[in-house]
């Protein structure tokens, strides 16, 4: 059977994973590899490292995608406890898994499954609140692609350092300059997947890179490659380049 190898790279998301197929082997630089296991969930943190999926077998995968802040309300645990990882659900919270597993038995769409992971997202979240603050933050770095700094995050939120430290540690998992410097290579993603003759200078400082030299050192911490070496397949890979599915 074909062995199914792809490589992710950081999108500055989380998101609630639903396998109904084969089980994968989750392997990151910090994270141990992990297994899931058919019909299983899984909660994913933010990344600001690559990460290999393997499996053998059919793939029916469901990637509910979630703002970090969004995450912290629904898995209901430290966003910093989840980065670079990959978690059974059952490890987070197992009567809340194994109901949505049992649920997940009278479905055979797609059409479906939609409608439950809608329910039990609404459900799980209702009453609770995002922080408005964080999201705010978070939502701030992407808009201006990450060249906003943390002095002015913290003057706009009139926040300590510190304090913004510890919130976004709690709700996001990535420091905001790691998270700015995920936007920022997010970015530079995007202009590679869509250009065909690439000017690397331009494309290092349009993305606010210090020069070319600091783009290919990010670029390396990333994805594992240079960006001349990654090009080639960067439209394969998750991109951040539109609105999360949940808030």
């Amino acid at each position: 059977m074909r062995l199914t190898r792809e490589r992710h790279l950081p999108s500055g998301e989380a998101a609630l994973v639903v396998n109904l197929g084969t089980p994968h082997e989750v392997i990151g630089r910090v994270s141990q590899t992990r297994t899931m296991k058919f019909g299983g969930f899984a909660a994913m943190g933010v990344h600001d490292q690559p990460f290999v999926t393997m499996s053998a077998g059919a793939k029916h995968v469901l990637v509910v995608r979630l703002t970090p802040p969004g995450a912290r309300v629904l898995f209901k645990v430290a966003m910093d406890e989840l980065l670079n990882r990959w978690v059974d659900l059952a490890e987070i919270e197992r009567p809340w898994a194994q109901r949505i597993e049992g649920q997940l038995r009278d479905y055979e769409r797609w059409d479906d499954l939609f409608q439950l992971m809608d329910s039990v997202i609404a459900e799980r979240v209702a009453a609770a609140s995002v922080s408005a603050r964080v999201s705010w933050a978070w939502g701030q770095l992407r808009r201006r692609a990450g060249f906003d700094t943390v002095s002015s995050l913290a003057d706009h939120l009139d926040w300590s350092h510190k304090r913004l430290l510890a919130e976004f540690r709690e709700h996001v998992g990535a420091l905001p300059k790691a998270t700015a410097e995920i936007v920022r290579f997010n970015r530079a993603l995007r202009l590679l997947r869509n250009g065909n003759r690439i000017n690397w200078a331009s494309v290092a400082q349009d993305c606010g890179y210090y020069d070319q030299a600091h783009m290919i050192r990010e670029f390396k911490s990333f994805s594992g490659g240079t960006p001349n070496e990654i090009k080639s397949s960067v439209a394969g890979f998750t991109l951040l380049d539109r609105a999360p599915g949940a808030n």
